[in-house]
């Protein structure tokens, strides 16, 4: 079921992105999995069976694109990769142009289903509709996922990137125009600092951020 779910999903995204005319480098991908001791290697060999079984495009292969030490290694065929703002992006301007309104910056605090219509609620606004979709982690309110999840905090340590910190804080606003064609300055100062400065520019061009090499400065 997940694996029918995941092509539906990205034929979904393809058809939008075809009909609707979207730029946002959508590309066809490979991807990878590899063990590096025996526990993995059993492991992967079980994921290799299982996911052939239903269907998802894999094979064997003897090359790694991770310059690391492996014992066995599959490829995925047929993965995705597109710029998921300029995407959103896309779908909204198609969404207003039928009709549709933006509110940003809402909370909604209450919702109800009365004669087949929803109503939401927020602090001061009221949206009525046929149709309500949760678009969370989870559903609120007490239901089975509620069971099956469990709050957590996480906490990661960097090596040759951008502070975990400073990273959640940026991913954050991706999907706001928090930093969508605002003039911005990056300076990265660290005594190895060009691979964290790297992923600072590509975070920040995801974000869409405007910058130039004459606005960063790796130090």
């Amino acid at each position: 079921m997940l694996a029918r779910a995941g092509k539906a999903a990205f034929g979904i995204i393809e058809a939008f992105v075809k009909d609707l005319n979207i730029e946002c480098d959508l590309e066809s991908k490979f991807a990878w999995l590899y063990s590096e001791n025996e526990k993995e290697r059993k492991q992967l060999q079980e994921i290799l069976e299982v996911s052939k079984r239903v269907g998802v495009e894999v094979e064997p292969t003897d090359k790694n694109i991770v310059p690391v030490p492996f014992q066995s290694v599959i490829r995925f065929s047929g993965q995705g990769q597109f710029h998921p703002l300029k995407y959103i992006q896309g779908l909204l301007a198609e969404f207003i142009a039928l009709g549709g309104i933006l509110m940003e910056r809402t909370r909604i605090m209450e919702t109800s289903l009365e004669d087949g219509i929803y109503t939401a609620k927020s602090d001061d606004s009221v949206v009525k509709s046929r149709n309500l979709v949760y678009a969370t982690h989870i559903p609120p309110g007490v239901n089975l996922m509620s069971f099956r999840n469990a709050p957590y905090r996480s906490y990661a340590e960097y090596v040759f990137s951008i502070p975990n910190g400073l990273k959640n804080v940026i991913e954050w606003c991706v999907a706001t125009t928090v930093f969508a064609d605002k003039p911005s300055g990056l300076i990265t100062a660290s005594a190895n600092g060009q691979k964290g400065h790297e992923e600072l520019l590509l975070i920040m061009k995801t974000a869409m951020a405007k910058f130039t090499s004459e606005t960063t400065l790796l130090i």
